[in-house]
């Protein structure tokens, strides 16, 4: 049933151990936005924004800036786990504008759910491996309503990169 399955792929869920494993162990360009996407949190459209963006680094910690949506989230320093950083340096050097569209409807298509489940999941990663909440919303460009938090409450990109490492999926210990 069509509709059965749209709605499949459309639900946000925490993507399965035998699907995160079926991702990264493939490089084509789909899977490569995809893996980003589960070590990143970052949404489909600023992934495929990075075309063309440099990988930045401070003390030698690799990031980018990127960001979508919300004032919190534009223009985030996003730190890149070792597992990715070839597959972000592949995407930066991609011949052409990435269009978000298209890897939608592929991601669909070969794996019948949506892109923001990789969203989902890295987040639920994060809270299981018990990395504060302030630091998840800093890392994914979500907004806190706490004032001492949203306002005053600044995290160097290295501190972040501490709590993303955190993350094995490559290990097979999701």
């Amino acid at each position: 049933d069509i509709k059965q399955s749209y709605n499949s792929y459309q639900t946000k869920r925490v993507l399965t151990n035998e699907e995160i494993k079926n991702i990264c162990e493939k490089s084509d360009l789909t899977n490569k936005i995809l893996k980003i996407m589960l070590y990143t949190g970052c949404r489909v459209n600023e992934v495929c924004s990075l075309t063309g963006k440099p990988i930045l680094y401070d003390e030698g910690v690799p990031y980018v800036v990127t960001g979508s949506k919300t004032a919190s989230g534009k223009n985030r320093l996003v730190p890149l786990h070792p597992d990715i950083l070839k597959d972000v340096k592949d995407i930066t050097e991609y011949p052409s504008k990435i269009r978000t569209g298209n890897i939608t409807v592929l991601i669909q298509k070969k794996y019948n759910f949506s892109s923001h489940c990789c969203r989902v999941t890295f987040i639920s990663k994060l809270q299981e491996l018990e990395v504060t909440p302030s630091k998840i919303k800093r890392i994914v460009g979500h907004k806190t309503a706490d004032v001492t938090d949203g306002v005053y409450t600044k995290y160097p990109v290295s501190v972040l990169y501490a709590e993303i490492l955190k993350i094995r999926y490559l290990d097979g210990t999701f």
